[in-house]
């Protein structure tokens, strides 16, 4: 969380304070009118991302089924996520899935099936929502007048970019540990079933 925190904060500062230096005076914009610009073009992408959360958490659950190929990921598709250091920095990212009742910060149950196919589910879920919330949330240059994009809107919504980007790297780096997951569980379900059946 603190990461995730870090970057808006750091981002809409520095923003802020190039558009103080370069922006205000060529535009004659005041301080007070630039900093309101800038909050609430971050509580635009806090309330997109808050809308594709609540409307895609509603969508039919087979839609996000493990058994949609198109969820898989390749093994080059992993290792471009490890080129970018993910081990170092993905137990720092904000993880919300607790927000709609199912936290995918740590699995709880590795043995049984049926938690880890809600599992695949919810992360299947969490990918479309952030890939939803990159795409609306450069609707925010439509929020302002034009000669804003590149001094306000334009740099919002590439941080905007950036924090769901690294969210869906580490739902999809994750992802073939689950399948190891689910299919070690189901074994280990079925040779029990097996047992009991003696």
């Amino acid at each position: 969380m603190a990461l995730y925190l870090s970057i808006i904060a750091v981002g809409s500062i520095l923003l802020y304070a190039v558009d103080i230096i370069f922006a205000m005076p060529a535009m004659g914009f005041t301080p007070g009118y630039l900093a309101i610009a800038v909050i609430m073009s971050v509580a635009y992408q806090f309330a997109v991302d808050a809308i594709a959360a609540f409307v895609i958490c509603r969508l039919p659950s087979k839609w996000f089924s493990k058994d949609k190929k198109i969820f898989n990921v390749s093994k080059k598709e992993q290792k471009l996520y490890e080129f970018f250091g993910i081990r170092k920095w993905k137990d720092k990212v904000w993880e919300l899935g607790k927000l709609n009742g199912f936290s995918k910060s740590s699995i709880d149950k590795p043995n049984d099936p049926a938690y880890i196919e809600r599992f695949f589910i919810e992360s299947n879920k969490g990918v479309t929502e952030h890939i939803v919330s990159i795409l609306a949330g450069f609707t925010v240059i439509l929020c302002f007048p034009i000669k804003y994009v590149w001094i306000i809107t334009f740099p919002i919504a590439m941080i905007n970019l950036l924090l769901n980007t690294m969210s869906t790297m580490i739902l999809r780096y994750n992802y073939p540990k689950l399948q190891t997951l689910y299919k070690r569980a189901t074994r280990n379900l079925e040779f029990k079933q097996k047992e009991d059946t003696k």
